[in-house]
Parts: C-alpha cells; sequence; structure tokens
C-alpha cells in the first residue's frame, strides 16, 4: 500500500532526458518511460510494433488499418481497403515492448489513437490495465487500477532506450483519452489533485538517479515555499500555458508584457522561444546559434522570467550543458521554436532550476526554487 505524498525516483540521461520505471499487466511488465508535462498522452511500445503484423486494432478499424498497418492485413480483413504505402520509419527495435497477451488484468478497446510531437509521432491502439509507479518487485509502490493507454505500433520519435512517454498534461489532446494522473484523480487514486516534479543536474550520467516524481502532494524536501500560484491559460492541447509578463537579460528587456505565453515541458531538452529573442539573447553572450555552441567558461548571466508579478532567473548552472568530454565548447540550452507564435516552451533548464507543481483540479501551476544538493 502506497503512502502519500508518493515519490518515485526519477533517472537522468546527461540531463537531455528525464525518466521513470513503470510496471503494467499482471504479472507486472516493466518500462522506462519519459515524463513529460508537454503531451498529454500515456503510451508504451507495443510487441506489435515493427512487425506489421494483423494485431487487433487493425482487424477492428478499418482506417486506422488503411494508415497504419500492413496492407495485406487489411485485404484480407476489409476487402474495400486499398492498399498504402509503409514507408514510413518504424524505429522500435530497441525498445522494451508491451505485450498484453501475456496480462490476465488487461483489457482492449479497439480505440486507434495517433499523437504528433515537435520531432517525430506514435500511433496505435488504446488499451486498459493496472499501472504500477515503480518495479514489479516493489509492494510499496502506487498501483493505479484501469488506466487508459497507448499501445505504439508506429512510432518516429527521438527517444533513446526507453519505451514511451507519460503525458502529463491537464486534458486530453485529440485522443480523447485523459492523461493518466487526470484518470487516476477522477478515480480517487490520488490524496490531494497535485504532482509535483524536481530534476537535478547531473551532468554527463546515463540512468542516475536524478529527480523526484511526488504524486498526490507537493515535494518539500527538494522544493521551497510556494509563493507564488499561475493560472492557466485554457487550450486546445491541455498544456500548462501561462502568460509572460516581461523577459530580461541583465537589465536589457527582450519582451514586454502582454506580448508573450510560455509552456512548461519536461519533455523539452532546452528553452526554445521565438526566433527574434532568441537570437538577441545569443548575440549578448557571445553563443553560436548555428551549432547551439558557447565556450565553457563564459560569464552568462540569468536570463529572467517575470510570471505572474515574479521573478524567475535561470542561471548559468542549467543553461550550459557539457558537451561529451570537450572542456572548452559547450551547449548552450536555447534554440528556436519552429513557430511564428510569441511562444515559449520552458523545458529541462528552467525545470532543473524550479520544481514543478501542478495543480490538475484548480488548473495552475507554482514553479518554488529547487533546493540546491548538499
Amino acid at each position: 500500500m502506497a503512502n502519500f505524498p508518493y515519490n518515485a525516483t526519477v533517472f537522468d540521461f546527461k540531463d537531455i532526458e528525464y525518466v521513470i520505471q513503470i510496471s503494467i499487466g499482471t504479472p507486472p511488465q516493466e518500462f522506462r518511460v519519459q515524463l513529460d508535462t508537454g503531451s498529454s498522452l500515456f503510451w508504451v511500445v507495443d510487441s506489435e510494433c515493427g512487425t506489421n503484423g494483423c494485431f487487433e486494432g487493425c482487424k477492428n478499424n478499418p482506417i486506422f488499418c488503411a494508415r497504419q498497418c500492413d496492407a495485406k492485413c487489411c485485404e484480407l480483413e476489409n476487402s474495400n481497403i486499398q492498399t498504402v504505402d509503409l514507408s514510413t520509419p518504424i524505429s522500435c527495435q530497441n525498445a522494451t515492448k508491451f505485450n498484453s497477451v501475456a496480462s490476465t488484468t488487461y483489457r482492449n478497446t479497439n480505440q486507434p489513437f495517433s499523437i504528433a510531437y515537435g520531432f517525430g509521432f506514435s500511433a496505435g491502439t488504446i488499451g486498459q490495465d493496472m499501472v504500477k509507479l515503480g518495479l514489479a518487485s516493489d509492494s510499496s509502490a502506487l498501483t493505479l487500477a484501469n488506466i487508459y493507454f497507448g499501445q505504439t505500433v508506429q512510432k518516429d520519435t527521438q527517444q533513446t532506450d526507453f519505451s514511451g512517454i507519460f503525458g502529463l498534461s491537464y486534458s486530453a489532446s485529440g485522443n480523447n483519452v485523459a492523461p493518466v494522473l487526470v484518470q487516476a484523480h477522477k478515480k480517487g487514486a490520488l490524496k490531494m489533485p497535485l504532482y509535483s516534479i524536481y530534476l537535478a543536474t547531473e551532468g554527463n550520467v546515463h540512468w542516475k538517479p536524478g529527480g523526484v516524481f511526488t504524486l498526490g502532494g507537493a515535494d518539500k524536501k527538494h522544493c521551497g515555499e510556494i509563493v507564488n500560484w499561475i493560472d492557466i491559460i485554457p487550450n486546445n492541447y491541455g498544456h500548462w500555458k501561462f502568460e509572460i509578463d516581461e523577459i530580461k537579460l541583465d537589465s536589457n528587456v527582450i519582451i514586454n508584457g502582454g506580448q508573450s505565453a510560455a509552456i512548461v515541458d519536461t519533455g523539452t531538452s532546452l528553452l526554445l522561444g521565438p526566433r527574434e529573442e532568441v537570437t538577441k539573447i545569443y548575440n549578448h553572450y557571445g553563443a553560436n546559434l548555428s551549432d547551439y555552441s558557447i565556450p565553457c567558461d563564459q560569464n552568462v548571466g540569468p536570463i529572467s522570467f517575470l510570471i505572474n508579478g515574479h521573478k524567475y532567473k535561470v542561471t548559468k548552472d542549467t543553461l550550459i550543458l557539457k558537451r561529451g568530454n570537450d572542456n572548452n565548447k559547450c551547449i548552450f540550452a536555447l534554440s528556436v521554436l519552429g513557430t511564428t507564435t510569441n511562444l515559449w516552451v520552458l523545458g529541462d533548464p528552467f525545470c532543473r532550476k524550479f520544481c514543478q507543481i501542478h495543480d490538475i483540479e484548480k488548473m495552475r501551476v507554482a514553479f518554488p526554487e529547487a533546493k540546491k544538493k548538499h
């Protein structure tokens, strides 16, 4: 039986990706999934991924079959379906895959899904099963019953060697499947409608414990006092989106109030912003936008975001990342967002400096400063 607030260990991959360990089904099957506050859907790679086999979603949904499944499968099951081009990249080889046949608590919904990301996509069908926030052997881990999740049979994402995404936005986006913690809250599985994320800076490491994912409350051990609750701007994507009053470099104002908004996103490795503003920041600090490089010893002052009247300063320790074993040239963790809007994405550099406290009932978020490691 889990105690609340419930803390799950977050694992750091080179300060680029942050992952938790979960288990699905009965008996439990273990997976590593990326924490992603910037998307809504929880999915893992399915055993059918990359096989082009006639899995249940192909057999029971002609439209989905024509778009995502092997043409021969569609012809067999649905004679009126035309053959399709299956040249879309499939990247399932290195992932741990979910075997629904092996789970006695699994239920197939026959509902297809597809989701696009800034880089890549995922598609498959929706299933329902037990989800444990921890390893299969952990009897004290929080277990959530009857959770809907995606079983990916086709994907093209930038993932390395983990097997899914744990979407944590506040509402469903396009697939009519509520985010996993919204499902859990509606079932009364969380003591409070809160979750928090603390991310550490561990450097060029591979799957080292580097953060805490807290459910049903706030992480008071690693996070400071909450002094500012920020209301979310409702949007069709379920993003944790809010207004930015002002952005400053030292005493130089880059953006004035009322002109910009931001989303907070643990699934994005960098800060992203409009080209004009990002170019100003690169020029100000003598960094190279073409390859995101900056001298490791460069004197970089904070980028200050004024949000709901409160300043949040992102400092050099989270903005400059090591590039392998090179001690001279580092990565400046800031890039251009591929849109023409005045939207900023506050990715991992912001999330390492400030904890995230998400209130999924009142649709608000807070960013207490992360306590320094001792």
